[in-house]
């Protein structure tokens, strides 16, 4: 059975099929399975929300009693960044079980290993193979083999 490797960030997921000759004359081979690029992660929070004029009453200023506050949105970025993990989680998923459940191994990024992993279902998450918490999603096809067939 051959493997899957996935490399995730926030921003990108790469998945490869990892090839293998059965008779060992080939070397194995990574085939890219899938790629997602999401444009939201890379955008700034001043690019998709705005202050228009009049939106936001003035901070300070007393209305019925109480002071009007500035309006932000304090978790705007933890949102988001929860918003993709799960994205991640589900692509990783849906992966999984269109390839028949094979073992597989991941790299994603420090910050959203363990969150990520935590979204997998356990079913699936019991497969898993090898984790590293780096950011590999843009190694070559040769450096992916290294790495994970070690």
């Amino acid at each position: 059975m051959d493997n899957i490797v996935i490399l995730a960030d926030l921003g990108k997921l790469v998945a490869y099929r990892i090839l293998t000759d059965p008779d060992g004359v080939a070397s194995p081979r990574a085939e890219m399975i899938k790629c997602v690029d999401s444009l939201d992660a890379r955008t700034r929070t001043s690019e998709r929300v705005s202050d228009s004029a009049g939106r936001f009453r003035r901070a300070g200023k007393v209305e019925n009693g109480t002071r009007a506050g500035y309006g932000e949105r304090h978790n705007m970025e933890t949102e988001t960044r929860r918003r993709l993990v799960n994205v991640a989680a589900e692509e990783i998923s849906s992966l999984l079980i269109q390839e028949g459940r094979p073992h597989w191994h991941m790299a994603a990024s420090r910050s959203m290993n363990r969150s990520l992993l935590e979204s997998i279902p356990p079913d699936l998450r019991s497969l898993l193979r090898k984790n590293l918490k780096a950011d590999l999603t843009n190694l070559s096809k040769a450096e992916v083999l290294s790495r994970f067939l070690n």
